[in-house]
């Protein structure tokens, strides 16, 4: 009877004539212990981002010592019009790629996790429109001694983004012949 691993020599002896046999014992080879896989979990459920961001999602599993081994998970995008997913084991990169609401999931096993990406549109920058000409209302005038005019300006095109009339200077050649106020 095998009783421990180690080998031994039995004998076997009849009057004067014996016989031997090596005996070599080995460990009883044990079924590894599977710890079934519960749940897989995300750090992310939710996310909103804009169109062209790109964001990291990593996988968890419950219980952490489950043998399920996370670098074979498996990751989707419900909708690649919206959101683009590249998975690499337990961590994947998400990128958004157009307005509307796409799924990412992971799969191990049996098992899902999902969350749930909004794609928000990219702020558009502001449209500049350049001032290209500033014009007066009066480009001569003759007056006499203690007569005032108004001056007035327009910007052209009048929807220039790039200047404002509240920022116009208002100045004179020679102020001992004509002034003129931030008014005009």
């Amino acid at each position: 009877k095998a009783l421990s691993a180690g080998t031994a020599e039995i004998t076997v002896g009849l009057g004067d004539k014996t016989s031997t046999c090596q005996v070599t014992v080995t460990e009883v080879e044990k079924p590894p212990v599977v710890i079934e896989l519960e749940s897989l979990n995300l750090d992310k459920t939710e996310a909103t981002v804009k169109e062209g961001e790109e964001f990291d999602l990593t996988a968890g599993k419950t219980p952490e010592s489950a043998t399920a081994d996370l670098s074979n998970a498996e990751w989707g995008s419900g909708d690649e019009a919206v959101a683009t997913v590249e998975g690499n084991g337990a961590t994947a990169k998400v990128k958004a790629v157009a307005e509307g609401t796409a799924e990412i999931t992971v799969k191990l096993e049996d098992k899902t996790a999902v969350c749930k990406i909004t794609v928000r549109k990219a702020e558009e920058p502001p449209v500049v429109v350049e001032l290209e000409s500033i014009q007066l209302n009066e480009s001569a005038k003759a007056l006499r001694i203690g007569q005032t005019f108004k001056l007035t300006v327009t910007m052209n095109p009048e929807n220039a983004t790039n200047a404002s009339l509240a920022d116009v200077r208002w100045t004179s050649s020679n102020e001992a012949v004509a002034t003129v106020d931030q008014e005009g």
